[in-house]
């Protein structure tokens, strides 16, 4: 009885997560049928082979920053493979990325409580730039005060996780790369996001993506849930009607962002798995 229990356990978040995500679908396809028919390839591709590698390196960037902030130095190579398998592994129903990065951060020689405070730090910075887009945004459809709610938020959260980087140790210019690095990675989702509207065919300028940029922070955020699955998806489409656009076109274009990201990431997961599997059977004949 306890292994059937605990079995369900396991696999209750990928069946409620993935019914929500599969139904979130049916309805937005329903709502435009004609979607899925009139898909734009040209822009599907660019979101695959040039948006998602982008945000791969740039996370690459952020798990070296996260080494710097306590000297120690992660060459590229391996930030890319720790990145890729992480972004896989977070399709657990648990913190599947963030226990990829913290187990390579410790074997980087950092501590198990440094690399849990510093990825909650970056994490901490990257909800407040999402907040500061959103923001932004809002303001540009005259939703002023959606806007200054989210515009306080990340200015009260950047300040916050600034203070306490500062305080673990952090130099002046790792706090400014890691704000940089993060500025960078919701524009480049955005511009993906954006991407995917033009690939649905769906008239809408890049102002209106800044509201998705809370989307992909609170979708990661929601750990038991493998990936965020649906729970993106969702947010964005709640918060589609803000900028004049449809709930079905923001659930949509998530959706399509989400599954080029997959569609890239797991198979190069797998490869790099193969290939550390080899190695150790060179090794160890």
């Amino acid at each position: 009885m306890n292994f059937i229990v605990k079995g369900s356990y396991r696999k209750w978040p990928y069946i409620v997560s993935g019914l929500v995500f599969t139904f979130g679908i049916i309805i937005s396809v329903l709502q435009r049928p004609q979607i899925i028919r009139d898909l734009n390839l040209f822009p599907t591709l660019i979101v695959f082979f040039i948006g998602v590698p982008i945000s791969i390196l740039l996370n690459a960037f952020e798990y070296i920053l996260m080494g710097e902030q306590f000297q120690k130095k992660i060459p590229f190579l391996n930030a890319i493979e720790i990145c890729i398998l992480a972004s896989a592994t977070n399709m657990l129903p648990l913190p599947g990325g963030a226990i990829t990065r913290i187990a390579g951060l410790k074997n980087a020689g950092i501590t198990y409580a440094h690399a849990t405070i510093i990825n909650i730090l970056f994490g901490v910075i990257w909800l407040a730039i999402a907040c500061l887009a959103s923001g932004a945004g809002l303001f540009v459809f005259d939703q002023k005060l959606y806007g200054w709610a989210f515009l306080l938020a990340g200015t009260t959260l950047l300040i916050l996780g600034m203070l306490k980087m500062f305080i673990q140790g952090a130099s002046l210019p790792i706090v400014t790369l890691s704000i940089l690095q993060r500025s960078s990675l919701v524009i480049v989702d955005l511009l993906r996001l954006w991407g995917c509207l033009i690939a649905l065919r769906i008239d809408a300028n890049i102002s209106q993506t800044t509201i998705f940029a809370l989307g992909g922070v609170l979708g990661s955020a929601v750990s038991i849930v493998p990936a965020g699955l649906g729970i993106r998806e969702g947010i964005s489409a709640g918060l589609a009607p803000l900028v004049g656009l449809g709930a079905a076109a923001g659930f949509l274009a998530a959706a399509l962002n989400r599954l080029l990201g997959l569609s890239f990431l797991v198979p190069t997961a797998l490869l790099l798995l193969k290939l550390q599997r080899n190695k150790i059977n060179a090794e160890n004949p």
